[in-house]
């Protein structure tokens, strides 16, 4: 009969060295299950990313076609309306109302500049705000 390795408690039963062996090889089988578990959620977790990075990506790709229709969009507005505010005011010319058309122009350029003034502040806040620079920001 082979000798026990030394430090091996020498009163142990066959049966309890067959018992702990079972035990350790159980423990061996249960880690087992649990690397696979954990690998097969890894690769589901690799996959659900790789889903949610291509819909990102979908979803990235629509937002910036609706800004920039959005964008064309506005920019045609804007270009009517100039088009359709200098007819009028040649219309006004056209028909000798030369006064007229000058207090238009005049109410026009006051309301574009107010309006591109207050647009630019705003935008130059928002900028600030969102660095979180409001100290040197225009208040």
């Amino acid at each position: 009969m082979p000798q026990p390795p030394a430090g091996f408690p020498p009163n142990l039963s066959p049966e309890v060295v067959e018992a702990l062996v079972r035990q350790v090889n159980t423990q061996l089988d249960n880690k087992r299950r649990e690397l696979e578990l954990q690998q097969q959620t890894d690769r589901n977790n690799f996959e659900y990313a790789k889903l949610a990075l291509a819909a990102q990506q979908e979803d990235l790709q629509r937002q910036r076609q609706h800004e920039t229709t959005r964008e064309g969009r506005r920019y045609l507005f804007a270009g009517c309306t100039i088009v359709a505010l200098l007819a009028f005011i040649v219309y006004t010319l056209q028909i000798g109302k030369e006064q007229f058309a000058a207090d238009a122009l005049k109410l026009l350029v006051g309301f574009v500049s107010g309006s591109a003034s207050g647009y630019f502040y705003g935008r130059r806040k928002g900028e600030l705000d969102a660095r979180g620079d409001t100290a040197s920001g225009p208040d």
